[in-house]
């Protein structure tokens, strides 16, 4: 099965080409922050940080079962170390491996990329 319908006729051209200026802005864009690796470290050190904060609170005598209101600020807690480790994870791999020029310049021209003013680079 084909991945993208591109269609040959006329009419259809401007919603065509917008659609694959998109699917390559989106994909430069990712790349740019520095791609599936840092989708795969941030999910690994958010889980981890999530673990950690979790093995803390198990420490001290928190139990998330059975689930009651008066948790919700631990079970907060679990999770914003999971969103901090997340930001982490991402940040570091931008750092090495991503492209700052690149970004910036995506994020400030998308409407012209995206329209088809400005070029993709």
């Amino acid at each position: 099965m084909q991945d993208r319908y591109i269609s040959l006729d006329p009419a259809l051209a401007d919603s065509s080409s917008h659609m694959v200026r998109k699917s390559l802005y989106w994909q430069r864009l990712n790349e740019a922050a520095g791609g599936q690796a840092a989708t795969l470290v941030a999910a690994q050190i958010g889980v981890t940080a999530s673990v950690l904060s979790y093995s803390s609170l198990r420490s001290s005598g928190f139990r998330t079962l059975p689930i009651q209101t008066g948790k919700v600020p631990k079970y907060g807690q679990v999770l914003f170390a999971g969103f901090l480790g997340w930001n982490f994870g991402s940040s570091f791999v931008y750092t090495l491996l991503g492209d700052s020029a690149q970004y910036n310049y995506l994020v400030g021209n998308k409407s012209a990329i995206l329209s088809g003013e400005k070029s993709l680079n």
